[in-house]
């Protein structure tokens, strides 16, 4: 199990999960915390990403208030990547989480 230790108050944090889904994204297995500094810079990302992930609570929407359909909905989503796609301070923590 990974482990993360927060600043503040020195309790121990533990984060389930996430050493799974690191080996699924980057194939490598998960180095310990001191040595992220040491993975490539795109891996680094998707490290903290998936830590942030892992700490906030989720993000959910009931409903689609607006579009006729999922599909609308879905579209709707497409292009806001693709308007939204390499500037800066956009990137995957942003997304919700679920529509239901």
């Amino acid at each position: 199990m990974y482990q993360i230790y927060k600043k503040s108050n020195h309790q121990l944090t533990s984060i389930r999960g996430f050493r799974d889904v690191f080996r699924h994204i980057v194939k490598k297995e998960l180095p310990d915390y001191k040595d992220v500094h040491l993975l490539p810079f795109l891996e680094q990302m998707i490290h903290h990403t998936l830590v942030i992930e892992e700490i906030l609570p989720s993000r959910l929407i009931f409903g689609y208030y607006g579009y006729k359909s999922e599909f609308s909905l879905r579209e709707a989503f497409v292009n806001v990547l693709n308007d939204q796609s390499g500037k800066k301070a956009f990137n995957p923590v942003i997304f919700l989480d679920l529509v239901v």
